[in-house]
């Protein structure tokens, strides 16, 4: 429930988003999720969210709901943008694997990339993608503890990055 999460602003929302999501509960997840981790702007995003959650068939919806996390997490500049496709690649190249702690996709990040911001800037980056992904406790005795694990939340959005328009033109 809403309210019980600490995300009262949304009740005024919660009809049209109920509506919205169509019984689709990835969808309504990956809203909630990028409302409550936006400091700034809720009401812009909610928006935008409305606007292109327009009813229709279920992989339209979530391909609307997904363009939106991306641009979100991409900011204005061509640099994050390059560095949030390079993450979502990784994510995508290492989802038949275990999943990987922040520090790891950082290390994967191409030089040019890595050189533009610190491991904290990438977690800061990496968390505008929370809505799309799933982070897990490390429990590896391999891995630094105090991070956790990456992965894609859903399978869809994995399907939805490994589409040809995406690699083009998102």
């Amino acid at each position: 429930r809403i309210e019980d999460e600490g995300m009262s602003y949304l009740i005024p929302y919660q009809e049209a988003l109920a509506t919205r999501a169509d019984g689709l509960f990835i969808w309504i997840h990956t809203v909630v999720e990028m409302v409550k981790n936006t400091v700034v702007g809720r009401e812009r995003l909610l928006k935008n969210i409305f606007e292109n959650a327009t009813p229709s068939k279920v992989e339209k919806k979530m391909e609307a709901m997904y363009v939106t996390v991306l641009q979100y997490a991409s900011g204005d500049s061509d640099e994050e943008k390059a560095i949030v496709r390079s993450t979502v690649g990784l994510l995508l190249a290492t989802s038949d694997t275990a999943p990987l702690p922040i520090s790891g996709l950082y290390a994967f990040l191409p030089s040019h990339s890595s050189e533009l911001l610190n491991l904290e800037e990438f977690t800061t980056l990496v968390m505008k993608l929370k809505p799309v992904l799933k982070f897990t406790e490390n429990t590896s005795s391999n891995q630094p503890s105090n991070q956790p694990l990456v992965q894609a939340y859903h399978l869809s959005f994995l399907e939805f990055v490994k589409k040809k328009e995406f690699a083009v033109d998102g």
